[in-house]
């Protein structure tokens, strides 16, 4: 995923191609939530998915088991190993 939004050297926040000071208050507002997004280091899609793994997860541990924690386990390592590498 290639980021649309960046720091600028004197340390504030900009979008490609567009002036952000320019922008108004609707636009400047999904400005800052889409660099919330680009800063988890995960997809719009992936993000999408969570609450699914996190669903399956907690219906395996009400069924608690050997099989289900480590699988439990499998599904956070997928989510924490699922960011972005050029994050």
């Amino acid at each position: 995923m290639k980021r649309l939004t960046f720091r600028k050297p004197d340390g504030s926040c900009g979008i490609a191609g567009v002036d952000v000071k320019s922008l108004d208050n609707v636009m400047y507002s999904v400005f800052w939530k889409l660099k919330e997004y680009e800063d988890t280091g995960y997809s719009p899609d992936f993000i999408d998915t969570i609450s699914d793994i996190l669903l399956d997860i907690k219906q395996r541990l009400e069924k608690s088991s050997d099989v289900n924690v480590k699988s439990c386990i499998t599904a956070i390592d997928f989510i924490l190993k699922s960011k972005e590498k050029d994050h």
